[in-house]
């Protein structure tokens, strides 16, 4: 299991990882962020473009895995499309392969905001 993941933007929009603990990265377009990978799978949703969307992360095949150095890593790439390639990390890699691995490139499927109760118009009791 990999250590550390490598997140480029590649897109012309900022990146946003939310965390089921409520911690919130914002990685900036053209940027890249490296996250620890147990963290990283804990990304319960990402915005790109203001669409949130839910990603099943999976772990890349392992010969696209940088272990040279310690701890290993492998690199996900977040295209214009707004979907989340894999790169070669075992070159410094910061475009997609191609052709991408089985099950690769992620989608992700839209997150439906849930509404804010506090905005909500109330209805009237029609008690008086």
């Amino acid at each position: 299991m990999p250590e550390r993941v490598t997140v480029i933007n590649r897109s012309s929009g900022d990146l946003s990882l939310q965390f089921k603990d409520g911690k919130k990265k914002v990685i900036a377009a053209g940027q890249t962020a490296e996250l620890f990978f147990p963290s990283f799978l804990l990304a319960s949703a990402v915005t790109h473009n203001g669409v949130k969307k839910e990603f099943g992360w999976k772990v890349p095949p392992s010969e696209l895995m940088d272990r040279k150095k310690y701890p290993p890593k492998f690199t996900f790439c977040l295209e214009p499309d707004g979907k989340v390639y894999v790169a070669d990390a075992t070159a410094g890699g910061t475009q997609p392969v191609s052709p991408q691995p089985k099950g690769f490139p992620l989608t992700g499927r839209p997150v439906e905001e849930e509404p804010n109760q506090s905005l909500q118009p109330t209805a009237p009791s029609g008690r008086g």
